[in-house]
């Protein structure tokens, strides 16, 4: 298991480069009326990535423990 999650941080960390060197474009983000500052799209795309993981981190862990206090 150990091993896998070594694995799995490298991958992460050479598709962040891989994402890093092919897509340094700049661009703006825009709703509403509001505006982000110019932004390389790699770090859009992590940004997306790592909220997307973290949410289903906590996703899964209130739903087990939802699952669990109906068990009991």
């Amino acid at each position: 298991m150990r091993l896998t999650k070594w694995l799995l941080f490298v991958g992460v960390l050479v598709l962040g480069w891989l994402l890093g060197w092919s897509n340094s474009n700049l661009i703006q983000l825009q709703f509403l009326f509001w505006r982000s500052p110019e932004i390389p799209i790699y770090l859009v795309l992590l940004m997306t990535f790592f909220i997307g993981l973290i949410l289903g981190v906590l996703l899964g862990y209130f739903s087990r423990r939802s699952r669990s206090s109906k068990n009991e």
